[in-house]
């Protein structure tokens, strides 16, 4: 193996860590987004107003190459208290 094909095959595993390894980014509202380079995963848990409701934003939504594929997010309304 010669000196360059090994800096080549070192070059390429440290692109595909960059590419593949998740970064937790977390928000003030309780979700939690891991970001890498080629996809995405959001776990939803956040309290937020809607229509007039205040409640909860909760689900995960997956991207893949910034195509959304996954996505089971929805707003779960408290029924008591409405939105200002």
């Amino acid at each position: 193996m010669t000196k360059d094909s090994r800096n080549l095959i070192i070059f390429g595993v440290v692109v595909a860590l960059l590419l593949l390894v998740p970064i937790p980014l977390r928000s003030g509202d309780g979700s939690v987004r891991y970001q890498a380079g080629l996809y995405s995963v959001s776990v939803y848990n956040a309290e937020t107003g809607q229509d007039g409701y205040m409640g909860h934003l909760v689900g995960t939504q997956i991207s893949i190459l910034f195509i959304n594929v996954f996505d089971n997010t929805e707003f779960v309304p408290d029924e008591s208290v409405a939105a200002p």
